[in-house]
């Protein structure tokens, strides 16, 4: 279902304000296609592209009258996890780095664990990839 196109005639997403994949054809018949998601009207698609907005300067973030979008598809959920990294090569190293935030944490190995027993990084909150995770 997510690698099918869906076309606003046959169906139009039932969720305002999320964001979906759309394909859109302006009047010389070019087709691109953006990130954009349905008003809260659920009548006129709104977009963060600048390049696709109405009016920008006016925080018009409609979709520009002379695209017309077409089809749409659900964008795929990535869950993405973070690992903290030692940021030193000292062996008993208690800074940590997050790969995603890039922010340090501490850990003091006193405890006698190899790695942060963390969860989530105390920066950013994303999850932390465990070491039995693939």
């Amino acid at each position: 279902m997510i690698d099918e196109w869906i076309s606003v005639d046959e169906k139009m997403p039932e969720a305002a304000g999320m964001p979906f994949l759309v394909s859109a054809v302006n009047r010389y018949n070019q087709r691109d296609e953006f990130i954009a998601y349905l008003g809260y009207s659920y009548e006129l698609w709104c977009t963060d592209d600048v390049t696709k907005m109405s009016n920008p300067n006016a925080g018009d973030n409609t979709v520009n009258p002379s695209w017309k979008v077409t089809d749409w598809r659900p964008l795929p959920r990535v869950e993405r996890t973070v690992e903290l990294v030692p940021d030193s090569t000292r062996p008993k190293c208690e800074r940590y780095r997050c790969t995603s935030c890039c922010d340090l944490c501490y850990f003091p190995h006193s405890a006698g664990l190899k790695n942060p027993p963390y969860k989530f990084c105390p920066n950013c909150g994303k999850k932390v990839k465990q070491s039995d995770e693939p």
